[in-house]
């Protein structure tokens, strides 16, 4: 997903942030070209000639990243409340009963929701959307266990 920055120091330059992927981190885009930077630190020229410097810091489980614009919080999209974050959370639970496997499913189910509660659905279809993504979590988990336990033991010889 690709969110515009509407900021009076970088007007008509079309800058956009691409959010977090599963495995790739947020990327600052100039009319929909990657910008270099370093650590998520961006330099570049302002509207009015002198350089701008744009920080993207990632959110934990939020596919948004915090930017800061020379300094200051720019606020380009709402922030996920904290029941957003227990919802699309309880998947993470998976962790303390499934070991490597659980926090793989856990936290995976968990980077899904996120990107639900960020999409623009209704609140109501984002829960349960969000919801059933958990309840797959658990299944895929247990079938999954199950698969490896069998594999590792063997089917029993009569």
């Amino acid at each position: 997903m690709e969110i515009p920055i509407h900021h009076e120091k970088l007007q008509g330059q079309g800058i956009t942030v691409r959010t977090a992927g599963f495995l790739v981190g947020s990327r600052l885009l100039s009319n929909g070209n990657p910008v270099k930077g370093k650590r998520g630190e961006y330099t570049l020229r302002g509207t009015h000639g002198g350089e701008v410097t744009i920080s993207v810091k990632p959110s934990f489980l939020d596919p948004v990243p915090r930017v800061r614009i020379d300094g200051e919080e720019f606020q380009f999209a709402r922030p996920l409340v904290w029941h957003e974050y227990v919802w699309m959370g309880l998947p993470i639970l998976l962790i303390f009963g499934g070991g490597a496997l659980g926090a793989f499913i856990g936290i995976s189910a968990a980077y899904a929701s996120s990107h639900i509660f960020r999409s623009d659905r209704s609140t109501v279809n984002k829960y349960l959307i969000s919801g059933l993504i958990s309840v797959a979590a658990v299944v895929l988990f247990f079938v999954l266990a199950g698969i490896i336990e069998t594999l590792i033991r063997g089917t029993p010889r009569s």
